[in-house]
């Protein structure tokens, strides 16, 4: 099991001024346009409207009647039936720099974010395990920072880590969130990571009792594929937790749909000889998460709310990040 905290005052850090720290990308590709721009938006079940855009943010958004059928703005691109919507939020990605770049570094994995034509993914937020060392204090943060300048295509967020060295040590922590941590991630089970040791249940309960924000949350390759329909030794699927069966995977969809669950975040794999107890964990999915949760949720009934909701409106929230679909917001949304 493991647990998630939000950046919020708890028992343990009273009254903290929390400075949170999200990097821009800087790839001259991804940079908003510098003419005003207006882009149209229509969908059978959804509100055709316009987002104008200048000098990078979001002027207004202005609904179909209320046209008055000429734009004021230099550039109009009328995208036709396709929809318009926030960039997803990704609170929940392992980004292997420093230290474990050869399963997934800065650069892949914010390229795989950046896949907009497929995945939609305009910012990630990076867990604290999996690169070496974990990031659980402020000078692990310090590396982390130092490792992704200049090598991320998208806006990228830090949790720390919270591991019996630091759970009860009011300065730790306070450095470590002051340092810009947007929150805390803590495992009541062995997480597999030497230097990320399991806590137990007491900070947990301190937490809730504190008010702070906990989350339960799912993944995509959960609510896609259950275990019936993977063949013997196709390390591919090899995650933590395991794959389950498909009553398992209708009980997911289930507690998604009815708002039990908050939201939905080669050679290593050995592919060639189907070895699960030494390929390693874990599925590269992130380039697809947006089409697999729409198209398998169909079956479902998700709409486009629904969808803007769990990747993008909770999880903002979760990272203390403003949803950027407002007037004066950045533009960071998905065709």
């Amino acid at each position: 099991m493991e647990a998630l905290s939000a950046a919020h005052t708890t028992p343990l850090f009273l009254s903290l001024l929390l400075l949170p720290i999200l990097i821009h990308a800087k790839s001259e590709a991804m940079q908003p346009a510098s003419l005003p721009t207006s882009l149209d938006s229509k969908q059978a079940h959804c509100d055709t409207s316009r987002v104008e855009v200048k000098e990078g943010k979001i002027a207004s958004i202005v609904k179909e009647e209320d046209k008055d059928g000429k734009s004021k703005l230099e550039n109009v691109i009328d995208y036709g039936e396709s929809v318009v919507m926030p960039g997803l939020i990704d609170v929940h990605a392992h980004l292997g720099d420093p230290g474990r770049s050869e399963w997934e570094g800065f650069p892949s994995g914010t390229k795989a974010a950046a896949a907009s034509a497929i995945c939609g993914i305009t910012t990630l937020v990076d867990m604290p395990l999996n690169s070496f060392p974990s990031t659980v204090s402020k000078e692990t943060l310090e590396l982390k920072l130092k490792a992704a300048e200049s090598r991320i295509y998208v806006d990228v967020g830090f949790w720390g880590g919270l591991v019996p060295e630091n759970e009860f040590n009011k300065s730790a922590l306070e450095d470590l969130l002051n340092a810009g941590a947007l929150g805390l991630k803590s495992f009541m089970c062995p997480s597999g990571i030497n230097d990320f040791p399991m806590t137990n249940s007491s900070h947990i309960k301190e937490a809730k009792r504190g008010g702070d924000s906990l989350t339960v949350e799912t993944c995509p390759h959960y609510l896609a594929f259950s275990a019936e329909d993977i063949r013997d030794g196709d390390t591919r699927f090899k995650c933590s937790p395991s794959i389950c069966d498909a009553v398992n995977k209708e009980k997911l969809w289930a507690a998604l749909m009815e708002g039990d669950l908050y939201m939905t975040t080669p050679d290593l794999k050995h592919l060639d000889d189907g070895d699960f107890l030494k390929a390693w964990g874990g599925i590269s999915c992130l380039q697809f998460v947006l089409p697999v949760t729409w198209s398998y949720g169909q079956k479902y009934g998700v709409t486009l709310e629904q969808m803007a909701l769990w990747w993008s409106e909770r999880p903002a929230k979760l990272a203390g990040q403003k949803l950027k679909v407002l007037p004066l917001s950045s533009v960071d949304s998905v065709l």
